[in-house]
């Protein structure tokens, strides 16, 4: 989770990534009389869009207040494409993905040339991918790639085109990952990374041209962390914070100091991966302290707070790791409270899931402490939030998780306060969701929450369980549904259910 939303902050949203295509040219937005029908309707449909004006409601408005706003100019006029594109991020944020690809496929419809279509397609896409649907954004974003590579050949030289091709590659290579297919998500990546090389060195003092190479260094670093290579990742993570350090020194912007914060949450999670608690404590501190200086430059603005946030939240896992549970429950706390403290000013579905993390993690930390009733009731609260969130969507795989995993938490912390029964109610009830999960999106991590749930439904009821609980790891295995690090685990049921 964690991860993505480090991400997030440099991808920028779509309407911004849009917002940057040139408009038609004045020259275009004249008819010219005597020019024949057909001419002149085309001509005057390129007139309108030009004229078409980017969203111009105020940025300190409420998420509700925006869609609204949106909603009302695209009735009063459906022909503004940048207010459907807005429209359609909104309605993607906030989770509402029909109306996100309706508004998205709305625009693609009015869109006047390819720029605006590549906008519209990238918005599409990244709808599918927040709903759960890798294939359908890998199909328009490879149609996104198709027309910036034909708008790239007749333009060789231009430097945004090129940007934008290696933008694209980078969020095929993200779908890719998403799939579970790293060797495409490697290639798309290498070749994002090569072209944006390529732009830095025919103009090593583009600070953006810096930047975006920054993120392709990132994006590969979080492949090589995935696949275990933690060294290959801290270097190309290195690399990422010493460009946009360089950039942050000359360039004193928001968006500048936030580049830093994306590289020192990289760095601070591969030091993670390779067991360097010390040095992931003093890079997230360090994040934090950056966060907390933009948020005091930037009052009113929910980013800054939001990651300080975060890196509150990571100082807290750190120190839960180093069994310093004082620490963790006192950063757990702070997070907690300026989540609360955000979602209080505009309630939003990323928020109060985020706000549902913080009780986890305080319940963690109550845990360790030895206060069950106060992690208990925690878990309980996000619960709560999780399951109100998941009643807009009760199919998504993704909130339905979410569930599965507060379930779960209680049953363990039942377990421990002594009410077995309570517990087992709890892991049948994660168990339940973990197989709608399975069933909705197929493969070993969605099967490892089963047989997980299963394994603590077996400790406590025993006998036969353990039997069932074989004969359902073995039948995952033979479908390759059964990750080969659960291996182990299968052999330990199978012991278990001959009473070994």
């Amino acid at each position: 989770m964690l991860r993505s939303i480090w991400a997030s902050w440099a991808i920028g949203a779509i309407g911004a990534l849009a917002a940057a295509w040139p408009s038609v040219p004045a020259s275009a937005q004249v008819v010219q009389a005597g020019a024949s029908a057909p001419a002149a309707r085309l001509e005057a449909r390129a007139a309108q869009c030009a004229a078409a004006p980017t969203p111009s409601e105020a940025r300190r408005a409420t998420t509700a207040e925006r869609v609204q706003a949106l909603e009302r100019s695209t009735q009063a006029n459906p022909t503004l494409f940048w207010d459907w594109v807005e429209l359609g991020r909104l309605y993607q944020e906030t989770r509402r993905f029909a109306g996100a690809r309706r508004a998205g496929q709305q625009a693609l419809a009015i869109a006047c040339d390819d720029a605006q279509r590549t906008a519209a397609l990238t918005g599409l896409a990244e709808t599918a991918v927040a709903s759960g649907d890798p294939g359908e954004a890998m199909r328009r974003h490879l149609q996104t790639l198709a027309l910036r590579r034909d708008m790239a050949a007749a333009d060789a030289g231009a430097v945004s085109m090129q940007s934008a091709i290696a933008d694209t590659l980078d969020r095929i290579g993200e779908v890719a990952r998403m799939r579970g297919d790293p060797v495409h998500a490697r290639e798309s990546f290498q070749e994002s990374l090569a072209l944006r090389r390529r732009l830095v060195a025919r103009d090593p003092s583009a600070s953006e041209l810096k930047r975006d190479l920054a993120l392709s260094l990132t994006r590969m670093g979080d492949l090589d962390l995935a696949q275990g290579n933690a060294e290959a990742a801290q270097a190309l993570y290195e690399e990422s914070l010493g460009l946009v350090r360089a950039v942050a020194g000359a360039d004193r912007s928001a968006a500048a100091q936030r580049s830093v914060l994306a590289s020192l949450a990289r760095i601070g999670e591969g030091a993670l991966a390779q067991n360097d608690l010390p040095r992931a404590r003093t890079i997230f501190e360090e994040g934090l302290t950056t966060a907390r200086r933009l948020a005091a430059t930037a009052a009113g603005e929910a980013a800054p707070q939001r990651e300080a946030a975060l890196f509150l939240e990571r100082i807290g896992d750190v120190a839960l790791a180093q069994n310093d549970a004082i620490t963790a429950r006192a950063r757990y706390q702070e997070s907690l409270d300026l989540r609360r403290l955000m979602a209080g000013a505009d309630v939003s579905p990323g928020l109060m899931r985020e706000v549902s993390v913080s009780h986890n993690k305080v319940g963690d930390a109550l845990v360790a402490q030895g206060d069950l009733v106060g992690a208990r009731a925690n878990y309980e609260e996000a619960l709560s939030i999780r399951r109100g969130l998941a009643v807009s969507e009760p199919n998504a795989p993704a909130l339905m998780r979410d569930v599965h995993v507060s379930y779960s938490k209680i049953g363990d912390v039942a377990v421990h306060q002594g009410d077995y029964a309570g517990a087992q109610a709890a892991h049948r009830e994660a168990l339940a969701i973990a197989r709608r999960v399975a069933a909705a999106s197929p493969g070993p991590a969605s099967n490892h929450d089963v047989w997980v749930s299963m394994w603590k439904l077996a400790e406590l009821s025993g006998g036969a369980a353990w039997g069932q609980l074989a004969a359902t790891m073995t039948e995952m295995q033979r479908r390759g549904a059964l990750a080969a690090a659960d291996g182990p685990y299968l052999q330990q049921a199978e012991r278990r259910a001959n009473g070994r």
